[in-house]
């Protein structure tokens, strides 16, 4: 029985339609064939794409893509504005621009962002009480979860984000979400997924009633590069979930993530796709 280990955007050669929409994985990293909570509607307006997210139904991040009317091109770029450290840079990109609002659950929004190339900017930056953070591009976010355990900090500076970490205050440690260059298997992400589909276990009673599933895994890669705090973000049936951080905790050690030529410790999210041929 085989399966993929898919970590990066499938690339489709699909125009943007007015009014169309289709499925995505979690956090809107690449398209899926089934119906999923994930849904990304596209309107073609003159020469830009406007784009609206939703999950369960609820408006996360609207969108407008100037510079192409390319559906494959349109994802790729928003995925880089949201996850600028862990996207290859694509030659198209320097073409393009846009603007996006990601929104709270209640509706009010949490932050406008610009994109001109890979130039990305801040146009400014709400509390969940509507406050605006940003003086003249400027300011301090921290965001606290509910338990008291981790404590999220983001700095900026003329309309930048120049620094971003998590304090835990269980193991008194630092995860830095900004960094100059990001954790990585040491024989390359292709490698390191070509060799984690051919030794995964696909688990049994999932073979038996014909079930596929797609698992985020969350860790930590520490200074040494070694992978640990292992968390699967979305839950499934048949152990999807626990097959995959068994056989990642087996693996060897990173290279860690390196900022200023230092290296930090840091938190990595895998997504990984059961599929039965």
């Amino acid at each position: 029985m085989r399966f993929a280990v898919c970590l990066f955007l499938s690339l489709l050669s699909v125009s943007a339609y007015a009014q169309d929409f289709r499925y995505f994985s979690k956090s809107f990293q690449s398209r899926q064939n089934e119906e999923t909570r994930f849904e990304r509607h596209y309107f073609l307006e003159e020469n830009k794409v406007r784009v609206e997210d939703y999950a369960d139904k609820k408006l996360k991040q609207k969108s407008t893509v100037e510079g192409t009317l390319v559906a494959d091109e349109v994802d790729a770029y928003l995925w880089y504005i949201k996850n600028p450290l862990e996207h290859t840079l694509r030659p198209f990109f320097s073409t393009l621009k846009a603007s996006t609002t990601v929104f709270f659950d209640d509706g009010k929004p949490a932050h406008e962002k610009y994109a001109k190339g890979t130039k990305l900017t801040f146009g400014q930056v709400w509390t969940k009480e509507n406050v605006p953070l940003l003086v003249k591009g400027s300011g301090h976010d921290k965001v606290t979860t509910k338990d008291k355990t981790e404590e999220a900090h983001y700095v900026y500076q003329d309309s930048l984000l120049v620094s971003a970490f998590i304090y835990r205050t269980g193991p008194k440690d630092t995860l830095y979400l900004s960094y100059d260059k990001t954790a990585a298997p040491k024989a390359g992400l292709t490698a390191f997924t070509s060799k984690l589909a051919q030794t995964i276990q696909y688990p049994e009673d999932a073979i038996y009633h014909d079930r596929e599933a797609t698992v985020y895994i969350q860790f930590t890669v520490d200074e040494q590069g070694r992978l640990k705090d292992f968390v699967a973000l979305n839950q499934e049936d048949f152990g999807f979930d626990k097959k995959a951080i068994e056989k990642l905790k087996a693996y060897p050690t990173w290279k860690p993530a390196l900022l200023k030529g230092r290296p930090v410790k840091t938190r990595y999210t895998l997504p990984i796709v059961f599929r039965l041929e």
